[in-house]
């Protein structure tokens, strides 16, 4: 089944493969005419070569040709070992741990590996903090007040001709008054659930920064950004999606919500836990882990 892959840890792939089953460049050879593995100023030629184990195949490729006046030999080794990985990397490491990976939410235990499908939610809480910013709510307030600006001065005219009014009625004024303050704050109380979620989000993204988390039935994965390959915007529209989302990695950890919120007698050598406690509350708080959630270091992500 082809795998729609949004993201996927190259890193963390290539040191799995290379633990379970000895999955490393085995040999590379080059024909600099001073080899180093700096880059260095030549003439040459150069050639590189690399050959990954698996439990069922070798794969087998190079690079060869002509190197202008730099060559970076680590560099493009690195590349190429990218490219011989990638995507199929990950059928060869789900292959290989067939045997040991779970394949539920349920009953797992630190250090499993896991593959799961779920529905879920996606945060990321560095976007969160910024379209939430009380200058973006601001700004687009006043957008909304510009756009019923000419209702708004039609009851003001209003309000003053009655007022000019010997017998002023001021049940009236008192009504159109009311109408005009609603149209200059058409968002209600919009800008405090604003604030709310400003002073949730910049916690979030302090605790987590550079991360999406992406919550699940009885897990949270925390997912690296920069191994995404879709945009932040396209990150964002993800919890619109109606069908699963299928996750593969390490459990790390386990929620502990029982962890005491009480700071005040926190002791010198107890105060690297206070970004634990922190985050334990904050999940907890808004319903996105729980005590026993599972903790997960994403390998891949993807939809099938």
């Amino acid at each position: 089944m082809v795998k729609n892959i949004i993201y996927i840890d190259n890193d963390l792939l290539n040191s799995t493969i290379a633990q379970n089953d000895g999955g490393v460049a085995l040999s590379k050879s080059d024909s600099l005419s001073n080899t180093k593995t700096e880059s260095e100023s030549n003439d040459g030629k150069a050639s590189l070569s690399a050959k990954i184990k698996a439990p069922f195949s070798e794969v087998e490729a190079g690079l060869g040709g002509g190197v202008g006046n730099r060559t970076d030999v680590s560099t493009a080794e690195s590349q190429l070992l990218d490219t011989v990985f990638h995507d199929y990397s990950l059928n060869i490491l789900l292959d290989e741990l067939s045997d040991e990976l779970k394949t539920t939410e349920n009953d797992l235990s630190i250090n499993d590996y896991v593959v799961f499908n779920s529905n879920f939610s996606a945060y990321d809480f560095q976007q969160l903090k910024n379209v939430t910013d009380l200058d973006v709510f601001n700004k687009f307030e006043a957008s909304m007040n510009l756009a019923n600006q000419d209702e708004i001065q039609e009851l003001k005219e209003k309000i003053k001709q009655l007022k000019k009014a010997p017998n002023k009625d001021r049940t009236t004024i008192a009504k159109i008054e009311q109408e005009q303050k609603s149209l200059e704050h058409s968002l209600g109380d919009t800008g405090d659930v604003f604030k709310l979620l400003n002073g949730f989000a910049n916690l979030a993204d302090t605790l987590y920064p550079n991360t999406v988390l992406f919550s699940t039935d009885n897990s949270i994965t925390l997912a690296n950004k920069k191994n995404f390959r879709i945009s932040t915007s396209q990150i964002s529209s993800l919890s619109n999606a109606i069908h699963e989302i299928k996750i593969f990695g390490i459990v790390m950890s386990k929620q502990n919500s029982d962890t005491t919120t009480d700071m005040s007698n926190f002791a010198p050598e107890t105060i690297n836990t206070i970004p634990n406690i922190l985050s334990n509350v904050l999940l907890d708080s808004f319903n996105i882990a729980k005590q026993g959630t599972n903790i997960i270091l994403p390998i891949a992500i993807y939809f099938e």
